[in-house]
């Protein structure tokens, strides 16, 4: 039997280990011109730890900001923080591919009204923190409504546990004894670390995906993770490693 699944970023370690979650798709945000430019912008020379950010809040006290503001249709909002530097504290649930990179999505769990999202410089930011984490991540504000947006950013910490780490051939007999009862276990964002054996590994440069299947031919199972949305510096570090 075949359990496929829609992976929204993705981790390869050792042998192989897919973050396997159901994104959204990332939204086209752009700027309104308002906010004058931060007087702490990042240089070349500067290490995101070392910036001082414009402000320090968490995606909680973003989220009742905006509550507060929407009558006024979040104008004053977006004049506030659009082209400063900020820093976010939350909850990452998952991480977006982009052709700009990889994106980190902060928000509060069961909370779904409002978030941020940052774009990160970091290629790879899957080798140090994983959905589930606390995290801090610091950027450049591009827009603040329900959705703050923030571009050139980089995680400063993160702390707490990531998603489980199961062996693919577990994952597929838990599916195949109950699939119902696997589905509402695993739906929505649900992340889970897999780790297995790779047996093929198939581009399909018409959809900008990557397709990994992971199986155990003894045992009959075989698990396909799907990369979507991939750049092509990410399919580099699927398909090369």
């Amino acid at each position: 039997m075949t359990l496929r699944f829609r992976c929204a970023g993705f981790v390869i370690l050792s042998t192989l280990v897919g973050l396997v979650g159901c994104g959204q798709p990332n939204p086209s945000s752009t700027g309104t011109g308002g906010g004058t430019p931060s007087p702490n912008k990042p240089t070349g020379e500067q290490k995101p730890e070392e910036v001082k950010p414009d402000f320090v809040m968490t995606i909680q006290e973003y989220g009742d900001e905006f509550e507060k503001g929407f009558e006024k249709k979040n104008i004053e909002t977006d004049a506030k923080y659009s082209y400063k530097t900020v820093e976010v504290t939350g909850q990452l649930l998952r991480y977006d591919s982009t052709k700009d990179g990889m994106v980190a999505v902060i928000g509060t769990p069961n909370v779904d009204s409002y978030s941020c999202m940052c774009e990160l410089k970091d290629p790879t930011p899957w080798k140090t923190t994983l959905p589930g984490q606390t995290v801090k991540v610091l950027g450049k504000v591009k827009s603040a409504y329900r959705v703050l947006y923030m571009k050139d950013g980089a995680i400063l910490s993160s702390t707490g546990d990531g998603p489980a780490t199961r062996s693919a051939i577990e994952v597929a007999k838990e599916y195949k004894t109950d699939q119902e009862s696997f589905i509402k276990k695993y739906a929505g964002d649900a992340h889970l670390i897999l780790t297995g054996d790779i047996d093929t590994v198939i581009v399909h440069e018409d959809r900008d995906s990557v397709e990994v299947t992971v199986t155990k031919k003894s045992d009959g199972a075989v698990v396909t993770c799907f990369f979507n949305n991939l750049n092509p510096l990410q399919k580099r570090l699927i398909v090369n490693w």
